[in-house]
């Protein structure tokens, strides 16, 4: 899974479904993240093949791309 975010208020989830992955766990991950940031931030969804590494082999938890203010 790994966090990619490039405007303030909205994340995009890119997640691996792996084993028993279903609806139910995307559904719970919402839920938890609208709890967290008290219904305040747009949760998308996006299914990928891989999450690329970097070039020492590791895999970002989170990228930002939101302007430094």
């Amino acid at each position: 899974m790994q966090i990619f975010q490039e405007r303030r208020g909205e994340i995009t989830m890119r997640i691996v479904k792996v084993g028993g992955y279903s609806d139910r766990d995307e559904k719970e991950l919402f839920q938890r993240i609208q709890k967290i940031t008290d219904n305040q931030l747009y949760v998308q969804f996006e299914y990928v093949d891989e999450i690329p590494r970097t070039k020492i082999g590791k895999c970002l938890f989170l990228i930002q791309k939101l302007p430094i203010a």
